[in-house]
């Protein structure tokens, strides 16, 4: 006697839907095994169908959604040039007091204009000090070193290892 494997714990949300639908086809059409009036196999129905309806409803939403977010960026491409005219507006008619400026939802700049960016002048007086240690110094090479090494040491060391087990069937076999 056969059991039902129970698959359907490992299958994704998409494939339990299309697993439910193609029993509750099945076995509509073949009344020879599980009859269509079984109490569970109504019970299993009635939830297929309501599974199927949701299943359905949240597409339709993940569409609107889609497309919500689609007109959110095309109002906000159209968005962004009305308010930087705004913003020059209100700087013109504020002539620039900041507790107006503020007053109407903007954030004010510094009362004076920054002044434009220079590049830094000549370095004078630079001093450099080091604080590492002579041993910590060695045991950086030495890292650096193991682990330039590292990848062709492995390379040996598997070919010495090949050539090992050649040598140890060899011997096992009398040669």
């Amino acid at each position: 006697m056969a059991n039902i494997i129970r698959n359907w714990l490992k299958m994704n949300r998409g494939e339990r839907v299309d697993l439910g639908t193609a029993i509750v086809k099945n076995v509509t059409t073949t009344t020879t095994m599980v009859p269509a009036t079984n109490a569970d196999f109504v019970d299993f129905s009635t939830r297929q169908t309501a599974l199927n309806a949701a299943v359905e409803a949240a597409a339709d939403l993940e569409k609107q959604l889609k497309a919500a977010r689609l007109a959110i960026t095309a109002e906000m491409d159209l968005w962004m040039p009305s308010i930087e005219q705004l913003a020059r507006t209100s700087e013109s008619l504020t002539k620039g007091v900041p507790s107006d400026i503020v007053a109407l939802g903007f954030e004010p700049t510094a009362n004076a204009p920054a002044p434009p960016a220079q590049p830094p002048g000549q370095v004078t007086n630079l001093a450099v000090t080091a604080t590492m240690t002579a041993s910590s110094i060695i045991r950086t090479i030495r890292c650096s070193a193991r682990r330039a090494m590292s990848g062709r040491r492995r390379r040996i060391q598997t070919i010495r290892q090949a050539g090992w087990r050649k040598a140890r069937r060899r011997a096992a076999r009398g040669r």
